[in-house]
């Protein structure tokens, strides 16, 4: 008799969505080498927890990633203007790019064996911005003929190339820890 209620009593808790034993390990996320304000480290957080996987410090496995290159280029252009309008011969970067290469590594504390990795991964992130000096870039002329600032009118979408690149910061970031848990959880 006893044994058929502790049989009822595990199929009810199991049909209520109850689990004895978690199937997704937890994982803790170590210092991530050059992510000098923790981004990084928090949205890879995040991305394990939307993932159904336990962020946790005391956890056996423990993630390792190294930020080991980080580069911004230039890679669309346009001529600069004269006054009247005209292209001048030269050309003045407005697009740009900012690309994260990590190593990852996936490590058992408790058998101190690397689980994955290392490995690089890497994300970028696209952004425009404008030249601060290029005068015809910061003012229009309005329907009343005066000179306007470009930037009030711009709504957020023309910035100088630092806020631009820290705009894109926060998306980069995104892309970068969705690649890193989507290899760990590809492994796991």
């Amino acid at each position: 008799m006893r044994k058929n209620f502790y049989l009822f009593l595990l199929i009810l808790l199991s049909g209520c969505g109850y689990k004895i034993s978690s199937s997704q390990p937890s994982i803790a996320i170590s210092h991530v080498e050059k992510d000098y304000d923790g981004m990084l480290a928090a949205t890879l957080a995040k991305q394990l927890t939307d993932k159904g996987i336990t962020y946790n410090n005391n956890s056996n496995l423990k993630l390792i990633v190294k930020i080991i290159e980080r580069t911004t280029n230039d890679i669309g252009y346009m001529h600069d203007k004269e006054e009247n309008g005209q292209p001048k011969q030269n050309i003045l970067a407005c697009e740009g790019r900012e690309k994260i290469v990590t190593e990852i590594s996936l490590k058992n504390e408790k058998e101190g064996k690397i689980i994955i990795g290392p490995l690089k991964i890497s994300a970028y992130s696209d952004f425009d911005f404008i030249q601060q000096d290029a005068k015809q870039e910061l003012v229009f002329t309005d329907i009343h003929n005066q000179q306007q600032e470009t930037l009030p009118f711009s709504l957020g979408q023309l910035e100088a190339k630092e806020s631009a690149e820290h705009a894109a910061q926060r998306p980069l970031y995104q892309k970068l820890a969705k690649n890193i848990i989507d290899v760990i959880t590809s492994y796991l």
